[in-house]
C-alpha cells in the first residue's frame, strides 16, 4: 500500500482543518483485513448476518488472514510487554508513523 501510495481517507473538517490521508499503521490495516464484508457477510450489534452482495474473497483466505494477524499480534503484544520502554509502539507522530524511544551516553567533559 506504501509504494502505491494508497493513504487513508482525507476529512475536512467543520473548522476547515484536514485530517487522515497518512500512511495505513497496524490498526487500520488490521480493521480493513478483518471485515467480514469481503466474504459476503455483513455484522450489525455483534451478530453476523448473510449479506445480500457477492463475496470478494473465499472464506479459506479470510481465515489465513485472522491467523496470520492473531500471530502477529500476540507477538507483538509479548514484544511490548517486554521492553523497558512503557510507552513503545503507543505514541504516534502526525503521521500516523509509529515513535520509538531511544536514548545516549554523552560523556561528561570536566
Amino acid at each position: 500500500m506504501n509504494r502505491k501510495g494508497i493513504r487513508t481517507r482525507r476529512q475536512t473538517l467543520a473548522t476547515g482543518k484536514t485530517r487522515g490521508g497518512i500512511r495505513f499503521g497496524v490498526g487500520p490495516l488490521a480493521h480493513l483485513l478483518r471485515n467480514r464484508f469481503y466474504i459476503g457477510e455483513v455484522v450489525y450489534r455483534r451478530a453476523v448476518h448473510p449479506g445480500e452482495h457477492e463475496p470478494i474473497l473465499d472464506r479459506a483466505l479470510l481465515d489465513a488472514v485472522q491467523a496470520k494477524l492473531a500471530a502477529s499480534a500476540n507477538t507483538r503484544q509479548l514484544k511490548l510487554q517486554t521492553s523497558p520502554s512503557i510507552l513503545t509502539g503507543r505514541i504516534f507522530d502526525d503521521r500516523g508513523n509509529r515513535m520509538t524511544p531511544s536514548h545516549t551516553n554523552t560523556p561528561v567533559i570536566a
